[in-house]
């Protein structure tokens, strides 16, 4: 672990470096949009999976957490981990190991608790296709791939972090001379938490008179991975306003309060050619979320209206 300076120059964090805990090599590493847990694979020439979990203080410092290494009867030689972008689940490849071929080609996967410790997801390893080493998955966390040395893995990602081949996949990306070790999506994971919200709460025209003076109402609705409870109400913001109430109220029909604010409508900062809304904010545990929908504005002035909304 270092520390960067300004001019970007590095200062070794005391106590670096940091003993992983394993019998084998720590070789890949992923963090938390938080910043404060760290994981590591472990490299070995066994029938094991090896994760490293660490918790990062402010200064740098690693602690490992109560229960790491987290040592899986599953996959051989997992070095290379990556977190889903809800952080609900990681994904350790399995390197070509030669002593060991019929454990390669796999991802082993675990579920991840809020304070890291990790579970093994019945069923693991998953079949991948070649031998995978780098990861990434689609912003929506649907969709893994996986670098297969002479092929792109392509596995789609279950509620449940179970992991199935798409058609087609592994889907070929022979050069000459060449294997394929690490790859990027675009566009990339990012650290804000996508979610669903609902615009004037059922209705799929929403429609916005910019010469109101009432409110409009906009659910944060809820999902397996995502409680509206957590959102903290002074840090939400829609086309550049903030919130005059809020309740909560099961909208979406799954047994969860759903997070339901109120926006006076000359707050918003619309254009008369606006097509969608954005709202943003902020977590209890430090996080961003953000979510859209579409809208249709009525014009400020007659003369300006579309012919269609007359």
């Amino acid at each position: 672990m270092f520390g960067i300076a300004p001019d970007g120059s590095l200062a070794a964090v005391p106590g670096s470096p940091f003993g992983q805990g394993g019998v084998g090599a720590a070789a890949g590493v992923d963090m938390n949009c938080r910043g404060n847990l760290l994981f590591a694979g472990e490299a070995n020439a066994s029938r094991i999976t090896i994760v490293d979990v660490f918790s990062i203080a402010p200064d740098g410092v690693l602690v490992p957490i109560t229960g790491s290494p987290f040592v899986a009867e599953a996959g051989a030689n997992s070095n290379v981990p990556l977190l889903s972008p809800d952080e609900r689940l990681l994904f350790v490849s399995n390197q070509e190991a030669i002593t060991l071929p019929s454990s390669t080609s796999t991802v082993t996967a675990f579920n991840v608790a809020a304070d890291g410790t990790l579970t093994l997801i019945p069923g693991s390893p998953f079949p991948a296709g070649g031998f995978p080493s780098g990861m990434a998955t689609n912003p929506a966390g649907t969709l893994l791939f996986t670098a297969n040395d002479q092929a792109v893995g392509v596995l789609s990602i279950g509620i449940n972090g179970t992991l199935t081949p798409v058609p087609g996949s592994p889907f070929s990306a022979a050069q000459p001379f060449s294997s394929v070790k690490s790859l990027a999506a675009f566009p990339p994971r990012t650290c804000d938490i996508r979610i669903d919200i609902d615009i004037k709460l059922g209705g799929s025209r929403n429609r916005i008179n910019l010469r109101s003076k009432g409110v409009v109402a906009v659910a944060v609705l809820s999902s397996p991975s995502f409680n509206p409870l957590d959102v903290i109400v002074d840090t939400v913001r829609i086309a550049g306003a903030s919130p005059v109430k809020f309740t909560h109220k099961d909208i979406n029909s799954d047994g969860v309060a759903d997070l339901v604010l109120h926006f006076r409508t000359q707050d918003l900062q619309l254009k008369s050619n606006s097509t969608e809304l954005t709202l943003t904010a902020k977590l209890r545990d430090g996080r961003s979320i953000t979510g859209s929908d579409s809208v249709r504005i009525v014009a400020r002035n007659r003369k300006d209206r579309p012919k269609e909304l007359e």
